[in-house]
């Protein structure tokens, strides 16, 4: 629900039902109806921390994600102006690595909407 608050409880119990399937396999699905098994497997995910990838966890921080930037968009498209001040400041916070990665993708950007046009 922190990571999504626009989700509904029957939507968050689908994306929970899938991931138990994607982790468990289609062969224990079943098991979706039992409590028990699957409280286990939710404790089971949300106490990894040895770096081992949590399927909840790794799903939860893609949900954040995606959220931050729908929330994102809908600013800069109620306040187009503010745009070029949001990409300065973007790119004075992010590593030189994924500052070279922006420069070539607008390189590209450019090359590409200038041969189609």
């Amino acid at each position: 629900m922190e990571a999504n608050k626009d989700l509904s409880d029957g939507h968050m119990q689908s994306m929970l039902r899938r991931w138990f399937v994607e982790t468990e396999g289609t062969v224990k699905a079943y098991l979706w109806d039992n409590n028990q098994a699957v409280v286990e497997w939710l404790e089971k995910h949300l106490s990894i921390e040895d770096g081992t990838r949590s399927v909840i966890r790794e799903n939860i921080k893609y949900l954040k994600r995606e959220n931050a930037l729908k929330h994102i968009r809908s600013l800069v498209q109620a306040n187009p102006d503010t745009a070029m001040d949001c990409i300065i400041h973007m790119t004075q916070t992010i590593s030189p690595s994924q500052r070279a990665s922006l420069l070539h993708l607008l390189a590209t950007m450019d090359t590409t909407s200038t041969s189609t046009s």
